[in-house]
């Protein structure tokens, strides 16, 4: 995803980054993500603290880990609605 975000911004797009961990509370993510979504860019891309996305009865691996981190995002309102927000845009 790195070498994706560089590309698209070495062509002049402006992506908006930021990490965090999905241990905080939902209000804490949802402020976070607020903020992401007021900066106005067409690209929003976060990344997870290594090993806060994963449920107690999961295995944890490099593969699992980046498939856990949709449960994690789509359970957050404002990810959500910026994503359908910029549907046709």
């Amino acid at each position: 995803m790195t070498a994706i975000v560089e590309a698209v911004e070495a062509g002049g797009t402006e992506v908006t980054t930021d990490q965090w961990s999905a241990d905080l509370s939902d209000e804490e993510q949802e402020a976070l993500a607020m903020q992401m979504a007021t900066c106005g860019t067409s690209i929003n891309w976060t990344i997870f603290d290594a090993g806060t996305v994963m449920e107690d009865d999961v295995e944890a691996s490099a593969a699992t880990e980046h498939m856990n981190t949709w449960r994690v995002a789509y359970d957050l309102d404002t990810i959500r609605e910026w994503l359908f927000t910029n549907v046709n845009k």
